[in-house]
């Protein structure tokens, strides 16, 4: 079982997407984050409550997706902090060694993804906010969502978590994940309703491809990471639709792509591992002396960063397979 829900292929496909995607926003090109920052942390919160089980009781479910998220979470934070320790280590830098362990660990206790909304400047804690987030929001819509009004609760909160944001930010990303609540129920609703049981609609894909291209092209982004939606419900609403295109495409990969559905799928089933290497990498190596090197043997531009991308893939992919090859680590990622 995965963190995010039982198999089924074409899932697998469209979270693959969306961890390269991950990947590729923190590239820095503004052109990509045009186009990924319209839906793809959204698609993980949305596949999340397609899989949220509605047999467990509420306590047993909520022990369940602690057992799930705090071991990655836990395990991400302490790799910052001890391969931080042996970066200045080596470097001999000896002294600065226990003030960097401790920013980590504020950084871990704190648990924001971005850092200007952070007050005592505690550092941010980057990509793994997203375990925090997650699990906020499962847990709001196992709660609320089979009670009275429980999805105008539901959205009320998402909207309470959206408001407050804008004036203070609280600890392990509780706004982020109330949020993030209204597309955990949207996907826990296609669930309940059997929406992809349903055909496919091609009045939906191609608005929902429209929508994407009008929010590219006039720079309408969602970032679920710190409640910052600029274009208002029409993020939200973008977001969702994108999200239902990207599906379907991943389902058409899943039937008629063996060996394209074979990659994503691999990157998909483990992307929770991939978001944990990402954040070390993204946090700890220094990509701009990377840049520097490759533009002085001439690698400039848009293949620099080509570049870049495919080592950063390479690296997680190599280490993933590392991870699954020990039991210890398979456990803490529930594989």
């Amino acid at each position: 079982m995965d963190i995010l829900g039982k198999r089924i292929g074409y899932f697998d496909v469209a979270k693959g997407i969306g961890i390269l995607c991950v990947i590729a926003a923190h590239m820095g090109r503004e052109t990509n984050n045009r186009i990924i920052h319209t839906f793809a942390m959204t698609l993980f919160f949305l596949i999340s409550g397609y899989f949220l089980s509605e047999k467990k009781d509420f306590k047993t479910y909520r022990r369940e997706k602690i057992k799930q998220l705090a071991p990655p979470y836990i395990f991400a934070s302490v790799c910052l902090m001890a391969v931080t320790a042996l970066i200045h280590l080596f470097g001999g830098n000896f002294r600065v060694i226990p003030k960097e362990i401790l920013k980590w660990a504020l950084a871990a206790g704190y648990g924001a993804g971005v850092s200007y909304y952070e007050p005592f400047f505690i550092k941010q804690i980057g990509a793994i906010w997203f375990f925090l987030g997650v699990g906020w929001a499962l847990l709001i819509v196992k709660y609320f969502a089979e009670k009275k009004y429980g999805g105008i609760i539901i959205a009320a909160i998402a909207y309470m978590g959206y408001a407050t944001a804008q004036y203070f930010w609280l600890p392990f990303s509780v706004q982020a994940g109330a949020l993030s609540s209204i597309f955990v129920y949207v996907g826990y609703l296609c669930k309940k309703e059997k929406f992809m049981d349903k055909p496919f609609h091609p009045g939906l894909f191609l608005l929902s491809a429209g929508m994407l291209v009008f929010e590219a092209i006039f720079n309408i982004r969602i970032y679920n990471v710190n409640c910052e939606l600029e274009g208002g419900l029409l993020s939200v609403i973008g977001a969702v639709l994108i999200c239902y295109s990207v599906i379907w495409v991943s389902r058409g990969i899943d039937e008629k792509i063996p060996l394209l559905n074979k990659v994503l799928s691999f990157y998909g089933r483990n992307s929770m591992i991939i978001l944990c290497l990402h954040v070390l990498e993204l946090s700890l190596f220094p990509w701009p002396e990377m840049y520097t090197y490759l533009n002085s043997v001439g690698i400039i531009d848009t293949p620099s960063v080509i570049v870049v991308y495919l080592m950063k893939l390479a690296y997680a992919t190599l280490l993933t397979f590392v991870i699954l090859k020990i039991p210890f680590l398979r456990k803490i990622f529930g594989k």
